[in-house]
This record gives C-alpha cells, sequence and structure tokens, in this order.
C-alpha cells in the first residue's frame, strides 16, 4: 500500500535547526501526520546540486535532484503535492524541471523576502532596510547585492511564469506580508491565503507577579544583526548598571552583563521560549528587527510570558501587533529609546500594566487549520516512467556524521 504525502522543499535540514521556519514546517508536518500524511523534504547540500532528503522524519541521505522520482518509486509514496517553503541555496533550474515532471499542485509559503531580492530581509550591504522593492539601479547601485538580486529576481519571474498553472496557493503568515506580496507579485493576489503559525486559544496565560528591583530586559534567538544585536550590544553599554540584562538562545558565546539562558525549541519543546522567559521573570523583551518581519514567533512567545515588547518603526509584523494589542512601545530609532528608557514615565508605563492588569495575555498553539495545505483529488493519477535513484553513500554518512544522525 502506497503512503500519502507531500514534497516539502526548503533550505535547510528542519530537523536540526530552530529557527522560525524550520518550526513552521515542524508543525505542519504534525499536523498532516494525523490525517495520515507524510512529508518527504528536500534541502540543499550545497556540493555539485546534492540534495539531502527526509521521510517520515528520518534522514535517508544524500540524492540528486533527478532522483526523486526514484525515491518516490522506492519509498511506495503517493504524492499529492508540493509545498515550497524556501528556495534559498537551490538551483531553480533543476526545481522547475522537476515541478514540472511531477506534474502536481504547489503551495509556496512567504517565509521572507528571498522572491524578492537575494538577501532575503532586504538589507542592503550597509546595513540598511532599502525598502520593499525589487531591485533596481537608482536603489541598489551601490549595494554589493546587486547583481545577484537582479539574476535572481530574473529567475524568480520565470519561476512564477512557468508554474503559474500549478500554483494552487501563496501563504503568507500576516496580513502585513500579504499586502507586501500584492503590491510586488499582483499576478497572484487572487491565491494568497493568510494562514498565522499560532492562533490565540479561548484559555488566558497565567500571570505572573513580577515584582524585580531592576528592569529585566531580555533578548531572544539568533544574535544577528538584522534581529537588532548591535542595538542590543549599545543598550547594554549604556544601560549596563540601571538594568537586568538577558540572553536567551542557542548561541554559546557569553557577553559581559548579561545572563545567559540556553534555549533550544528543538531539544526543549516548542514552548521553551516561553518557559524560560517565565522562569527567569524576564519583564520586557527587545525585538528590535532592523527589516519587516514576516511573523516572529518570539513575539507570541514573549507575549504568552506577559513581557512588555521593545521595537522600531521597522519591524513588520512586529510593530503591527504590538501596535494593535497594546504590549509594548514603538521607537523611531535606538537614540529615541534611549532618550526614553530612563525616564520614570517609562518605568510606571511598564509597572502600571502589571499592576493593573491591563493585559491578559492569550495562550497561543499551532495553527491546526487544513486550509491551503492540501489540495484537490486528482481523478487521474499520474503515473511516472520507472526510474532508479543512486544514494550518494559516502556524502550521506560523512553528513550524518557531521550533524549526528542516524542514516536510514
Amino acid at each position: 500500500m502506497k503512503e500519502r504525502a507531500i514534497l516539502a522543499i526548503s533550505h535547510s535540514n528542519y530537523i536540526i535547526n530552530s529557527a522560525g521556519t524550520e518550526k513552521c514546517i515542524r508543525d505542519i508536518e504534525n499536523l498532516l501526520n494525523k490525517e495520515g500524511i507524510y512529508y518527504i523534504q528536500i534541502f540543499p547540500v550545497r556540493f555539485k546540486n546534492c540534495i539531502g532528503v527526509y521521510f517520515k522524519k528520518k534522514f535517508r541521505g544524500i540524492y540528486s535532484y533527478s532522483d526523486i522520482i526514484g525515491l518516490l518509486q522506492k519509498y511506495k509514496i503517493d504524492l499529492i503535492g508540493i509545498h515550497i517553503h524556501h528556495l534559498l541555496y537551490h538551483n531553480l533550474h533543476n526545481i522547475i524541471n522537476l515541478l514540472k515532471e511531477l506534474n502536481l499542485p504547489i503551495t509556496y509559503f512567504v517565509h521572507d523576502y528571498y522572491a524578492i531580492c537575494s538577501n532575503y530581509n532586504l538589507i542592503n550591504s550597509s546595513g540598511n532596510y532599502c525598502g520593499m522593492s525589487f531591485p533596481n539601479k537608482k536603489k541598489c547601485a551601490n549595494c554589493s547585492y546587486y547583481a545577484t538580486s537582479i539574476y535572481k529576481h530574473k529567475e524568480f519571474e520565470n519561476f512564477f511564469k512557468t508554474l503559474a498553472n500549478l500554483i494552487y496557493k501563496i501563504i503568507t503568515p500576516s496580513q502585513f506580508v500579504a499586502t507586501a506580496w500584492q503590491n510586488v507579485y499582483p499576478i497572484h493576489t487572487n491565491k494568497i491565503l493568510i494562514r498565522n503559525h499560532l492562533v490565540p486559544s479561548r484559555q488566558n496565560c497565567i500571570i505572573t507577579n513580577k515584582k524585580n528591583t531592576k528592569l529585566r530586559i531580555a533578548y531572544c534567538g539568533a544574535k544577528a544583526n538584522a534581529k537588532g544585536f548591535m542595538e542590543w550590544e549599545k543598550l547594554i553599554l549604556e544601560n549596563k548598571e540601571k538594568f537586568e540584562f538577558f540572553y536567551l538562545g542557542t548561541d554559546k558565546n557569553k557577553e559581559k552583563n548579561v545572563t545567559n539562558i540556553y534555549v533550544n525549541n528543538v531539544l526543549q519543546g516548542s514552548n521553551a521560549m516561553t518557559n524560560a522567559l517565565i522562569q527567569n521573570h524576564i519583564d520586557v523583551v527587545f525585538l528590535w528587527s532592523t527589516w519587516p518581519e514576516t511573523y516572529c514567533y518570539v513575539y507570541y512567545e514573549a507575549s504568552m510570558a506577559n513581557c512588555i515588547i521593545i521595537t522600531n518603526t521597522i519591524s513588520g509584523n512586529v510593530a503591527n501587533e504590538v501596535e494593535k494589542v497594546g504590549n509594548g512601545f514603538i521607537f523611531d530609532s535606538l537614540q529615541d529609546l534611549q532618550d526614553n528608557i530612563n525616564n520614570k514615565s517609562f518605568h510606571n508605563a511598564v509597572l502600571d500594566i502589571y499592576k493593573n492588569n491591563i493585559l491578559i495575555p492569550k495562550q497561543y498553539s499551532a495553527n491546526e487549520s487544513l486550509d491551503g495545505l492540501l489540495f484537490e483529488t486528482n481523478k487521474d493519477k499520474i503515473k511516472y516512467p520507472k526510474r532508479f535513484c543512486t544514494k550518494k553513500v559516502l556524502l550521506s554518512y560523512c553528513y550524518a556524521i557531521k550533524h549526528k544522525l542516524r542514516l536510514y
């Protein structure tokens, strides 16, 4: 009997990486498993157009793109559709040829802006956000990403044009990015579906009574400039005696004047960040993304821990949510934050939220809606010619050993 499955295309090994895209993939796979549907996931290993393959959450080895149909036959898979989560590092020519041959409906997930610019967070080589538009000479002439982005833009135009009839849905995680996508790719406006990664339940979170003598401010997740890490370091330098600073994430490099807490949602579970924020009585979370976040899991994890959010006007969905919910402060610049954070009025505003229970944080859980994830059943099953697949044995074992995986 054949196993029903969806081919998931992504840019990384979703089993061992703990970023937002990988978390989304794991949540969707768990949801599909309840319906008796599995993911066969492929990701680039950046060696002569090779890809790593997972099926039923087990590492199956390193193969070529041309081996995919042979793998479907080897594992007796009834493929019902395609989920494209990310195309970074993939060879788009190979991907297009594969998808044309498979001839199955495609759901494309917008996790960032890679289909707009090769630097997927729209930050130019000077380190500044450069706007929600395709690369052009006027905007990008002095940017080192310009040449690559022009080439990549043409590739994506060809990608969406060639596969237009196969694209079933474009899924965005927020209204913010849905609006942005409509402006740059109006051709697929009628196919856009907003599907939040997390949804609020009717149950409220338990509010912890925070009585810290100093405000505790935390930076959560990857130490990346696009996430505001440079601004975080400046904030610590200027205020190291006034606040208690915490870092929560997987980076093991310890900073001065910061309490480091190891948090990994792969090893510790999907609620690891929220639990760590609660256990360490964090008052404020610094979410200073310097690009328009399409979603940002940490915002919702911090909200469930009853933390106040500090962000800026550029941060996309983070700023949108803070403005809508009222659970934080939006500043125009780091200097604006520095000018306000030491004011008594800022401290009083934070304390008033706790004292008066102005905010009753909602409990969030993984979205269990199947909208856009499943496809209409084809009456006529596609029959592919008999194919063989050849595992790259040495590469497979080297990769498995390096990442401490079992090879099946």
